[in-house]
């Protein structure tokens, strides 16, 4: 995916990324989330990609 870095959608995916990294390499991720409103947020990004 390409996307301009200082978009918010770019910053969310890092998050949701980095959280994803943090937990799979064995540290506890210590910010909260709930799955359905990740998905949810995932879900919405996807809306907005333009297909050319």
């Amino acid at each position: 995916m390409l996307a301009d870095k200082g978009h918010a959608d770019c910053a969310s995916a890092r998050t949701c990324y980095d959280g994803r990294n943090t937990i799979a390499h064995g540290a506890d991720w210590e910010t909260p989330f709930f799955v359905p409103s990740v998905a949810q947020d995932m879900h919405d990004r996807v809306g907005r990609f333009i297909v050319s």
